[in-house]
């Protein structure tokens, strides 16, 4: 295989060119080749370079080789240059060679012409190498000159001693000179003139020894002015040949104003955290402030409580006799004295008039009596003391005998309809009957009282899951305003503003709230939809059987 190569032939006799080149090609080249014999001619192929070798004949006519020479070396080029002559004489050669000619070969010495061109074209390359390598080496020195005299960071060089060796001009300003050299004439130990704490630059130098390389280290520096700043340096050590360390390297910031930063965000700390230190005694002592009015309120209602109870109690005893007693006057009177007080106007009259007063007695006895025994209801279920006689029961037949025991109250209205639907194959649930039965009494009581006139209607049916029970009371009465809704089932709560009818039935505004704890006490729930004027409807949920844990949390809740 054949190496092509470019060559340009000074020669004056093309057969001796055809000579030379056929040599080549048997050394292995696969020469491209162009014939000059003028200082013009050569001129102008050698603008048309690139040449890999020049061979030129020493002596033409009007022409020789040390022109030929002149010619390629006064324009630079570094072309290897072989004369080959055969007039060519010992004298002439080495005149030639110090002119700058690489090598000569004589004609028909052509053993000679292919190692010499081979010698000719590696030392061509090696220098080439050179050069590329140098001027790499160049660029790569001038890059770091820009980058060590444009660089925002210090960079510096110094010795273990102390001594600044090298700086760039950001390194300068940082601490307050106007350039390097200001700052290696006035520094000559920065252990001592640059370090607030000489000890620091010895953890430095420890770092260093230690680890060959440090990152982050900070210290506190003072400049040319006597202030302080902090400085934060990255370095390396650099060793010698018995591997001592002879030079520091590396980057410094300034991080004055972070350390700034930090200090004021520590101080904010420390005063946060004795905001938040007075502020949690200021909350415990609040906490426990509460605690202590909480217990009291507890005891406070606990004793509400106890005197509603035994007042009741102590109540219902002497109402209960002066009830029975005012009933029994009401009959004597009316049976036996009513009928001959017609003996005149007067004593007629004064009779009626006892009647009367007895039938307000009795009336408002019977109130009473309602109120004294929801007191009674709502103590017990508050303080966990009712007694709940839960078996299984059929929610038919206990819905429809509360539907029948408020029924003569429906009756007293001419203007009012009860309609019941109520299936008869309600699945059986397990709960205590009298309050079921005290839960539906309470809710057609209320909508008797606020249905003038119209319909209210009691209906009943189970879940598509077969797990709760659902009865709703609708009625078309007077309705609840909106801002009503939320405290319908609160204690003592009625309803400003609204006509209520006088069918003997006016409450204490237990009713409702009794209902909710009833329903409630077995996992239920009670909830009300209305409209004003045009009616409200009641609904309740009951699950058909008990949630033994729900008892068991409410009895907790109770004791507690």
């Amino acid at each position: 295989m054949t190496t092509p190569i470019r060559v340009l032939v000074v020669e004056d006799s093309e057969d001796d060119a055809l000579l030379i080149l056929r040599e080549m090609k048997k050394g292995g080249y696969d020469p491209e080749w162009h014939l000059v014999g003028s200082p013009e001619e050569l001129s102008m192929a050698l603008d048309k370079g690139p040449w890999d070798i020049i061979l030129s004949d020493f002596q033409m006519p009007g022409f020789d080789g040390r022109e030929a020479l002149r010619i390629v070396r006064q324009k630079g080029m570094d072309i290897p240059f072989i004369v080959i002559s055969g007039v060519l004489v010992e004298d002439n050669a080495v005149e030639i060679l110090k002119s700058g000619a690489n090598d000569y070969v004589r004609k028909g010495n052509w053993a000679r012409l292919i190692p010499a061109v081979e010698r000719e074209l590696r030392e061509a390359d090696s220098r080439k190498a050179r050069k590329r390598a140098q001027k790499e080496r160049t660029k790569a020195q001038e890059q770091y000159r820009i980058l060590f005299e444009s660089a925002v960071e210090g960079i510096f060089q110094s010795t273990p001693s102390g001594r600044i060796v090298n700086a760039n001009p950001a390194m300068a300003r940082l601490f307050g000179y106007e350039t390097p050299d200001e700052l290696l004439a006035a520094v000559t130990n920065i252990t001592y003139q640059l370090y607030v704490c000489s000890d620091t630059r010895e953890d430095l130098l420890s770092a260093v020894r230690t680890t060959g390389t440090v990152s982050g280290f900070e210290a506190e520096f003072f400049r040319k002015d006597g202030s302080c700043i902090w400085i934060s340096i990255n370095c390396r050590g650099v060793l010698n040949e018995e591997g001592n360390l002879e030079l520091i390297e590396g980057f410094a910031m300034d991080i004055t104003e972070r350390k700034r930063a930090e200090a004021d965000l520590a101080e904010m700390n420390r005063q946060l955290e004795r905001l938040v230190t007075e502020r949690t005694l200021d909350l415990e002592h609040k906490a426990l402030e509460l605690e202590m009015a909480n217990l009291r309120l507890k005891e406070l209602d606990q004793l509400k409580t106890t005197f509603l109870s035994s007042v009741s109690h102590e109540l219902r005893t002497p109402l209960t006799s002066v009830l029975g007693f005012a009933k029994l006057i009401h009959r004597d009177f009316c049976k036996t004295f009513l009928p001959i007080s017609n003996l005149n106007e007067t004593t007629e009259k004064m009779g009626d008039r006892i009647c009367s007063n007895l039938d307000i007695i009795i009336y408002e006895g019977e109130r009473l009596t309602r109120l004294v025994n929801d007191f009674l209801d709502l103590t017990r279920i508050e303080a966990g003391r009712m007694t709940w006689n839960d078996q299984t029961v059929s929610p038919s037949e206990i819905l429809g005998h509360a539907a029948k025991a408020v029924s003569s109250l429906y009756a007293m209205n001419p203007d009012l309809k009860l309609k019941v639907t109520i299936p008869d194959n309600l699945p059986t649930m397990t709960i205590d009957p009298d309050r079921l039965t005290q839960v539906a009494i309470n809710l057609l009581n209320n909508a008797a009282k606020f249905t003038p006139k119209g319909s209210v209607t009691l209906r009943a049916e189970p879940d598509k899951t077969g797990t709760t029970l659902k009865f709703q009371v609708e009625d078309t009465g007077v309705g609840i305003p909106t801002k009503d809704i939320h405290n319908i089932f609160t204690k003592f709560h009625q309803v400003k503003g609204q006509k209520t009818l006088d069918l003997g039935t006016r409450g204490s505004g237990l009713g409702l709230s009794i209902s909710k704890q009833i329903v409630e006490h077995y996992g239920g729930e009670i909830s009300v939809e209305s409209e004003v004027d045009h009616g409200s409807t009641f609904l309740v949920v009951l699950p058909l059987e008990p949630d033994l844990d729900h008892f068991k949390d409410e009895k907790i809740k109770s004791q507690d």
